[in-house]
């Protein structure tokens, strides 16, 4: 998972998005599919993404009238070392800003609702927390950018997914050496 990263066994052990998933799992109690991206991600995907996020912090400055403070950043959380977080653009002081330019709508049509109606559980929503989570922020507006259409979804910190976050953390790192499997290369 992208933005998720266990820092303490990235070197050392080699771990799937599938062994990744069964230790959030263990974490939030939710079924391990729920972390895993239902899309493919290509490089040709990737690139248009890219291309095309100043188009979606344009549009989203220009429909919420919200200033973007774009900073592109890696950062890690503040307690918890092994989790991270890429932050596209902070927002006030409180919020910040997760831009999606769907691949699949790259000939034009209409964002879908699954784009950006996440449910609580599923993998959207939990990385949406875990952004929250990392940045520090209190809500978080998704943004979905395509040529003919453009949405924008709020969505606030759960504190009760901190909560159970925090309450399993203690005990997870017999999980993440039992899951992931030593690098020997």
């Amino acid at each position: 998972m992208k933005n998720i990263v266990l820092d303490q066994l990235h070197s050392s052990f080699v771990c799937t998005d599938q062994d990744v998933a069964t230790v959030l799992m263990s974490i939030v109690g939710s079924d391990t599919s729920a972390f895993i991206p239902s899309y493919p991600c290509s490089e040709r995907a990737l690139e248009y993404s890219n291309n095309h996020f100043e188009d979606a912090v344009w549009g989203y400055q220009i429909a919420s009238s919200n200033v973007v403070k774009i900073v592109n950043k890696y950062i890690r959380h503040r307690e918890f070392s092994w989790l991270a977080g890429n932050i596209s653009a902070y927002v006030a002081d409180d919020g910040v800003i997760s831009v999606r330019c769907p691949f699949d709508l790259i000939g034009g049509g209409e964002i879908g609702d699954n784009d950006v109606d996440f449910v609580k559980g599923s993998w959207e929503w939990q990385r949406v927390q875990c952004l929250l989570e990392v940045a520090n922020r209190e809500w978080c507006d998704v943004v979905v950018w395509a040529p003919d259409d453009f949405a924008i979804k709020r969505y606030h910190r759960d504190l009760q997914w901190r909560s159970q976050l925090e309450s399993t953390i203690t005990n997870s790192a017999d999980l993440f050496l039992s899951t992931c499997t030593m690098n020997v290369a």
